[in-house]
């Protein structure tokens, strides 16, 4: 059975793409803008506005020249997940002990599996195709919000032309590309980075086709009951809704069909199905066929405080992760535009940042995850 570990790995290609893109945008709309340009005032303004539609071109060209090797990594990384939950194995253990006389072979062509991980193939692309575009646009006002700064703080005389447009870069890279936005009840709008909309996606999709498969196949086995998988950092709950509590249902054993004193229904306890539950957004649990006879609770109990000290540990290495790509894409920049003062600047905020990184993994003994740091891998 496929672990968490390799899950996430499964997740790890689709997101380089996607890093990759944004990288790229970046640099693209960084490209548009030289230094020591002959500005003057309005005519240099509409000059850089009338370059919107080549940026956009370029943009879909960035977006459009992944989506061949994308997809085929995403169908790819479904199907092993999918059929992540058993093995030839387990099936073998399974016919000899005489709970079932499925054999590997025909549950590999199983066509319900297939059309599980279908399901959650396009919905993947469909959402995918959705963050594209939300990508496009944030491109655009990446662009104009660049343009506007600094031609307000060149034509006002705040700041000559070179800091105004190293000032307005440094802000867009800060800013990134969107993937998403959403609305909150107060009516006011947040957004997603691109990387963080591309990872949540990826990652519910590749647990989904986990879950998926593993209740048909599940329904193939003619199981009873699911174990589900328990991990530190599982979610807390808002406090309102018992199945977003993650932690509280974790790593325990289920009854599929009713319920009884021992084994607790599974739809009701962990909310399967449900976007605050079992396979929501952004969920890592996983679950699997479980037989009373032959198999004994494997998944560890964690501890509470355990459990929220690891939330807010992995909270503070994902910005110490976000604040290295930032840097990584100043100093690209910075060096694509020559801009060695500001190469030689950002160089030396990546080292500052990696030192307290470091101390920060050693004090609380974590592993730092490269792929997470990573911007670009000179792949096109």
């Amino acid at each position: 059975m496929k672990t968490d570990e390799e899950l996430k790995a499964l997740a790890e290609p689709i997101v380089d793409i996607y890093n990759n893109i944004e990288h790229d945008l970046l640099m693209k709309i960084a490209s548009f803008f030289e230094l020591d340009e002959n500005v003057n005032s309005l005519d240099w303004y509409f000059k850089k506005l009338q370059d919107m539609g080549a940026l956009n071109g370029e943009a879909i060209k960035i977006i459009s020249q992944y989506s061949k090797v994308k997809e085929e990594q995403i169908l790819k990384a479904l199907k092993d997940a999918g059929f992540g939950s058993v093995s030839e194995a387990r099936i073998d253990q399974l016919t000899t002990k005489g709970y079932t006389k499925i054999n590997w072979e025909d549950l590999q062509k199983s066509k319900t599996i297939m059309d599980a991980i279908n399901k959650s193939f396009v919905e993947l692309n469909d959402i995918l195709k959705m963050i594209n575009t939300k990508a496009l646009e944030s491109t655009q006002k990446a662009y104009m919000d660049t343009l506007n700064q600094a031609y307000l703080e060149t034509s006002t005389g705040l700041y000559d032309y070179n800091t105004a447009i190293k000032r307005a870069i440094e802000k867009m890279v800060d800013n990134g590309i969107k993937g998403a936005s959403y609305k909150r009840k107060n009516g006011t709008v947040y957004s997603i980075s691109l990387e963080g909309a591309v990872r949540r996606d990826v990652t519910t999709a590749i647990y989904q086709s986990f879950n998926r498969g593993s209740e048909e196949i599940a329904k193939e086995l003619q199981a009873e009951y699911y174990e589900v998988s328990s991990h530190l950092g599982a979610r807390l709950g808002d406090g309102i809704h018992p199945i977003s509590n993650h932690f509280d249902w974790q790593g325990k054993v289920y009854k599929i069909h009713g319920s009884t004193n021992k084994y607790p229904n599974f739809y009701e306890k962990t909310g399967y199905g449900d976007i605050l539950g079992l396979s929501g957004v952004n969920c890592r649990h996983r679950f699997w066929a479980f037989f009373p006879g032959i198999d004994k609770p494997s998944q560890e109990k964690f501890d509470y405080d355990e459990n929220k000290k690891v939330v807010e540990l992995q909270n503070k290495q994902r910005a110490y992760e976000r604040k290295l790509r930032k840097i990584k894409t100043k100093k690209d920049i910075a060096k694509q535009m020559g801009d060695s003062e500001g190469f030689i600047k950002w160089s030396h905020e990546q080292k500052d940042i990696n030192k307290k990184f470091n101390k920060f993994i050693k004090d609380n003994d974590l592993r730092r995850d490269y792929a997470r740091e990573r911007v670009y891998d000179g792949k096109k």
